[in-house]
């Protein structure tokens, strides 16, 4: 079959990126460390940021469990020391930023410790030929990737996940105006709830750039990725090509098209033609874009899921008043029979008014229907709030929100609700 083909062939073009172990790439990583300590502390032009805040939250809910009847209020008090870690020198480039949450509940719940973590590395090992990216994210998000619970709960369908990949690659100027990229991708997805599936990938890929004029730039594409899931193993193979033109100042277009090719364990294989699509462009006060794609997600129950996104969006941003909206459609299917699982559909509206230097006011709004196509049923959704700040200082921000919240459902009686949030929030940075 020309899947199995494309992924013998590649994983012969580069076994030996295959056969690089994680632990043999986090000792190098190590020793990059320490290496480079000792050469950044008497590297001249060094750029050095710490900064530390603090978020004080306290919030009043009516529904805190988002149940149809038997409702309970209660209320969360959150305590969010945070800093952020910046380094610049000749090696190479540290952004780091890590929050410690504590949400402390008065009647119904049992605290909650949470961090949230964002660590960046891009370490230039032989100056702009060989380099390494290092990252690592811990967060709190949804179970579902067709809808986001953490606009309406702090714990409802979400657990902390932790993504940690190492990227190491090399890249080539072959001339004035072309650039190829190859490199191994490592990356490893943790999820805190057991019933989620954890992964690991690892890929090898070749990326080749031609600028055809200083507006347009051609591109290809070929990754091969192995995916280890619990006792199931994927193979995939991704082929793209396209372009990104650049046709006046702050607007643009791109183009890309490709195939992707699953080999789900001993099961059948299969492919997907895929595409990436757009416009956006800048007039005056006003900007539009439209996209259009066709990927697949990381999905914590289906390890991959297929999304097909459609969305459209309209800005218009004054010195002091900006306006947004966005409507879009999604589909979600699954990535080896393709069936159609999901819809959603969402409008979404935001406005941003500064009524002086030290105070902002902002109203956002959004509608939305989540389909499920397989047992024929939706349930819309209506979220929407008000939210003031005030600005004293650079380092001061006080702010008071009302958030709202409503679901229906005339097929699931349980999945009708309301909430009502209020919440004031203090943060200080220093």
């Amino acid at each position: 079959m020309p899947s199995k083909t494309a992924c013998i062939v590649a994983a012969e073009i580069i076994p030996l990126l295959l056969l690089v172990s994680v632990q043999t790439i986090l000792l190098t990583s190590a020793c990059i460390v320490v290496v480079s300590m000792c050469y950044s502390a008497s590297a001249h032009g060094a750029e050095f940021n710490l900064q530390p805040a603090i978020t004080i939250n306290e919030e009043y809910t009516d529904n805190l469990f988002l149940t149809t009847t038997d409702r309970k209020d209660d209320y969360i008090t959150r305590v969010v020391p945070s800093i952020r870690w910046t380094y610049k020198a000749p090696l190479w480039d540290w952004d780091v930023a890590y929050a410690y949450d504590h949400r402390y509940y008065a009647k119904y719940r049992d605290d909650q410790d949470l961090y949230t973590l964002d660590l960046k590395n891009h370490t230039r090992i032989l100056g702009d030929f060989l380099q390494l990216d290092i990252e690592d994210v811990h967060a709190r998000k949804p179970l579902s990737v067709v809808r986001d619970w953490t606009q309406e709960s702090y714990f409802l369908n979400q657990t902390d996940i932790n993504t940690f990949t190492v990227n190491p690659y090399i890249r080539m100027r072959t001339s004035s105006n072309s650039r190829v990229t190859i490199g191994y991708w490592y990356r490893n997805i943790w999820h805190q709830d057991p019933t989620a599936i954890d992964t690991v990938d690892h890929r090898v890929y070749t990326t080749a750039n031609y600028d055809l004029s200083a507006n347009l730039t051609t591109n290809m594409d070929v990754r091969y990725t192995s995916t280890e899931a619990g006792n199931d193993q994927r193979r995939r193979m991704d082929l793209f090509g396209g372009f990104d033109y650049v046709y006046a100042m702050d607007s643009k277009s791109w183009f890309k098209i490709g195939n992707t090719w699953f080999a789900f364990g001993t099961a059948d294989e299969t492919s997907q033609v895929t595409w990436d699509a757009g416009i956006a462009q800048k007039s005056g006060k006003y900007s539009y874009s439209f996209a259009a794609k066709l990927t697949y997600l990381d999905d914590p129950f289906y390890i991959v899921r297929r999304e097909d996104r459609y969305v459209a969006t309209v800005n218009r941003d004054t010195e002091r008043t900006s306006l947004g909206i966005s409507a879009g459609r999604y589909e979600y299917r699954k990535s080896n029979s393709k069936h159609l699982e999901n819809t959603r559909y969402e409008l979404t509206g935001k406005i941003s008014h500064a009524s002086s230097q030290t105070s902002k006011i902002i109203y956002d709004l959004s509608i939305g229907r989540i389909e499920d196509n397989v047992l024929d049923q939706y349930t819309a959704i209506y979220r929407g709030g008000v939210r003031f700040e005030y600005m004293p200082s650079a380092t001061l921000r006080i702010a008071l929100q009302y958030r709202y919240a409503n679901a229906y459902s005339p097929d699931v009686y349980t999945a009708n609700y309301d909430s009502n949030r209020v919440m004031v929030e203090i943060n200080k940075s220093f």
